[in-house]
């Protein structure tokens, strides 16, 4: 299941409003399987998504407006305004700042 990390004090605050996928372990907690694995927080730290991201952490993908820009997702939050993923590259270890879109990357 995917979700989104409502907990800024979970892994030094490295997962605040971040999507998270994670396994509903035990009544009342879940375990953490992507970004960071093996981190146990309460189930209402975490909002349920209504679908999962478009990409997943460490996915290959290119820019639709530059497709000579190849890289790696790197992050992927929750836009609450816009009720949406967006999705951070980095490209040759360089992390981009430009926020993406689904529409914006293709899958390689």
């Amino acid at each position: 299941m995917w979700g989104i990390c409502l907990d800024p004090s979970v892994c030094g605050g490295k997962l605040f409003q971040r999507a998270v996928e994670y396994d509903n372990s035990d009544s009342g907690t879940v375990q953490i399987l992507q970004p960071i694995t093996g981190i146990k927080i309460s189930s209402d730290k975490i909002k349920i998504a209504d679908k999962p991201p478009a990409f997943v952490y460490n996915e290959l993908v290119s820019t639709v407006y530059s497709p000579n820009i190849i890289g790696k997702i790197e992050n992927i939050i929750w836009h609450f305004k816009n009720n949406d993923y967006n999705y951070y590259i980095s490209a040759d270890d360089i992390k981009i700042s430009k926020r993406y879109y689904s529409d914006d990357l293709i899958k390689l």
